[in-house]
């Protein structure tokens, strides 16, 4: 539960965000995502905009979706290239690995000792990280304990942005298409809340439809597919969204199904719709 505040406070600015730059909504929408996300996972206060963390994070995530498509490399398709030098014609992608490295380490490594020194100083802002180290174990490797502690961190913003982005944005995009669901979204919220309130968690049990319509998003369009970018234009907003593939699996060992034979190193890439 504890990280219901720093939903509350990052949704609160959107809506201001979405009021004075309305044309902006990706960058409002991942900075949402990025404050909840970075907020929660150290205990960080994080700027309206061009906040450093998220930033930080934003430039080591941007690699992966480009590591993370089938084929992208030669070398995926031809290992052997793994033995060549880097100055080679053939070696760009160790070059390219050299520096998202270094984007990858600062994303683990700086909002983790930031959040340290917080802690150091007496901050007792509510977080992963904070709880975490409170409850490490004497008796066992710490320096072990705190490796994975910070590694676990890292891996947040990379797991929850784009996921929490893509959700929301056909969210949006739902309700656009289907004006009749919108309104009865705020007919429910008008009889529930009192004038000029906003809903929070209290009011979930309350919101019957509007619960309904966040579950039909994530099953409508599935949160970590990375098929091909296909852009759909409505007479309000152009959306781009992605085909339900999901994430490619490398199998370690041969494999068989419905009669099929996969054999040993083969990249699966299932259906997650």
């Amino acid at each position: 539960m504890n990280f219901r505040p720093y939903v509350l406070k990052a949704t609160h600015g959107l809506l201001r965000a979405l009021l004075t730059s309305p044309d902006d909504l990706d960058s409002n929408l991942r900075q949402m995502a990025g404050e909840t996300i970075i907020g929660w996972t150290y205990g960080l206060e994080i700027q309206p905009k061009n906040d450093y963390y998220v930033e930080t994070a934003a430039r080591a995530v941007r690699p992966l979706f480009e590591a993370a498509i089938p084929g992208a490399f030669l070398v995926d398709s031809v290992p052997i290239l793994k033995q060549v030098p880097d100055w080679m014609p053939f070696a760009g992608f160790k070059r390219k690995a050299r520096k998202w490295r270094k984007l990858a380490l600062d994303m683990v490594n700086i909002p983790y000792e930031a959040a340290k020194r917080n802690i150091e100083h007496g901050d007792t802002a509510p977080s992963f990280t904070s709880r975490s180290l409170q409850n490490m174990d004497g008796s066992r490797d710490i320096k072990l304990q705190e490796y994975i502690i910070k590694s676990t961190a890292g891996t947040m913003y990379t797991a929850g942005t784009d996921t929490t982005v893509s959700t929301i944005a056909s969210f949006i995009l739902g309700l656009i298409e289907n004006p009749t669901v919108l309104k009865k979204a705020q007919e429910e919220l008008d009889r529930v809340l009192e004038p000029n309130q906003l809903p929070t968690f209290a009011d979930e049990d309350s919101l019957p439809y509007i619960t309904a319509i966040t579950k039909e998003t994530l099953r409508w369009r599935v949160v970590t597919p990375i098929g091909t970018n296909k852009d759909i234009s409505t007479h309000v907003h152009s959306v781009t969204v992605i085909d339900c593939l999901a994430v490619p699996h490398l199998l370690d060992v041969d494999d068989e199904y419905m009669g099929y034979r996969l054999p040993k190193g083969s990249v699966v890439v299932p259906n997650a719709w």
